[in-house]
């Protein structure tokens, strides 16, 4: 008989001190549970930040490689379609460039190619250019190296006429 209450004693013992486990095990589990969402909502703060940070680094540096860098590492960020739209505006302001180079030694007929290949790239209809407002006005939409670029080399051109 008392070695049955022995192993009772000894059996509650055990159970007391296994729900006394469980019970602090599910305790952690419910500040985790109340927690985890908190820590949720600052890593996703925090990638937002970093992708903001990347693309103004990107923007402030404004080249194909920065954006490109941009590119790679947030392939899905906030600003992709922005990043894309910058480096087709660099690449069209640095084609427009590189036509008005071109067009500074062509021939009269040459010189109409290559307004028309500008007005192509700048998405005008008319057979052609006009004057320098109206290409800036024209290109408006295009990055602000872009702009950069046409105002030299109109600059010029308008010295020389």
């Amino acid at each position: 008989l008392e070695f049955r209450r022995v192993l009772f004693r000894s059996d509650y013992e055990n159970r007391s001190a296994i729900n006394k486990r469980i019970w602090l095990i599910q305790s952690k589990l419910t500040k985790l549970n109340e927690i985890i969402p908190t820590l949720q909502k600052q890593v996703e703060e925090a990638k937002i930040k970093l992708d903001d940070d990347a693309f103004s680094k990107a923007k402030a540096t404004n080249t194909i490689d920065s954006y490109t860098q941009y590119l790679k590492n947030f392939p899905t960020g906030l600003s992709v379609e922005k990043a894309n739209k910058a480096i087709e505006d660099i690449k069209k302001a640095q084609k427009i460039k590189e036509l008005e180079d071109a067009k500074k030694n062509a021939t009269p007929e040459e010189k109409k190619q290559i307004d028309a290949e500008i007005d192509r790239i700048l998405g005008v209809s008319s057979g052609t250019t006009g004057t320098v407002a109206t290409r800036l006005f024209l290109y408006g939409g295009v990055a602000l190296v872009g702009i950069y670029f046409l105002y030299k080399v109109f600059k010029g051109n308008s010295q020389t006429a």
